[in-house]
C-alpha cells in the first residue's frame, strides 16, 4: 500500500472510521476515511478496490477549492471541447490535463484536482482564467509528442 499524506500539511493519514474524524458529518459517519492525525478536519474517502483514498486527504477549505476549481473552470472547458459528447471527453480531460500540467510547471501524472493542495488549486486557477479549449487545442498541436515513422512494408501480408 502507498503512503497516504495531507494535502493541507503533509502528515502521513491513516484509515479510520468516519466518526473519528467528524462525528457529525453525515457523509462519512459510517464509512472508512484517510483521515489526519494532525489537522482535525482533513479526510478523503477510501476507495477500497484499490486501497487508497480517491483524493489526497483535506480540510474543508481545500475540498471546497478542489470542487470550485472542477466546477467552473475545468468542467466547462471539457464541455466546450466535447459539446456534451460523453466519448470525447477521454481525449478533451488529456489535453486538458497536459495544458495544466505545462502551465503550473508540474508533471501531467501529478495534475489531478482531487490531489492539488490549496496552494496548486490556486495557481490552477490563475492558469486557466481566461482560456478556452482553443488555447488548449493550440497547445496540443505545438505539443504532440513526436510519431515514429511507420517502417515500410510494415503490417503488410506478402
Amino acid at each position: 500500500m502507498t503512503d497516504v499524506f495531507c494535502a493541507d500539511c503533509g502528515t502521513e493519514c491513516r484509515l479510520v472510521d468516519g466518526r473519528d474524524v467528524d462525528p457529525r458529518d453525515p457523509e462519512i459517519a459510517d464509512v472508512r476515511v484517510w483521515g489526519c492525525p494532525v489537522c482535525p478536519a482533513a479526510w478523503a474517502h477510501h476507495a477500497p478496490s484499490v486501497g487508497v483514498p480517491a483524493a489526497a486527504p483535506a480540510g474543508l477549505e481545500t475540498r471546497n477549492a478542489r470542487e470550485l476549481l472542477a466546477e467552473r473552470m475545468i468542467y466547462p472547458l471539457i464541455h466546450e471541447a466535447t459539446g456534451g459528447q460523453e466519448n470525447l471527453q477521454p481525449l478533451a480531460i488529456d489535453r486538458l490535463t497536459g495544458f495544466l500540467a505545462d502551465r503550473m510547471s508540474i508533471e501531467p501524472e501529478a495534475c489531478e484536482v482531487v490531489r492539488f493542495d490549496l496552494e496548486q488549486c490556486r495557481a490552477a486557477w490563475k492558469a486557466l482564467r481566461g482560456v478556452t479549449f482553443d488555447d488548449v487545442r493550440q497547445w496540443a498541436q505545438r505539443h504532440r509528442r513526436i510519431r515514429a515513422p511507420a517502417r515500410s512494408g510494415a503490417g503488410t501480408e506478402a
